[in-house]
């Protein structure tokens, strides 16, 4: 996604502005794709979350930012 500072000038956008709402449009296409089978949507609590937080450290990764200053380990 972009983010237009300047007339005709994109800037890129990263971070949890970025991440929210590409995860959102990913859970809702399972979800569809779910409904389309006949079954009913994933549970965030109860079964995205915890399939989520079962990924070893190595699935992810810390997100740095010169510009902002947080560094490894800082989550926000």
């Amino acid at each position: 996604d972009s983010y237009t500072g300047s007339p005709g000038q994109p800037k890129p956008v990263s971070g949890t502005s970025a991440a929210a709402p590409i995860w959102a449009g990913v859970v809702a296409l399972i979800n569809q794709a779910r409904a389309s089978n006949g079954r009913k949507s994933l549970d965030g609590p109860k079964e995205t979350l915890p399939g989520l937080y079962a990924l070893p450290a190595s699935a992810f990764r810390d997100i740095t930012d010169p510009t902002y200053p947080a560094g490894g380990r800082w989550d926000w």
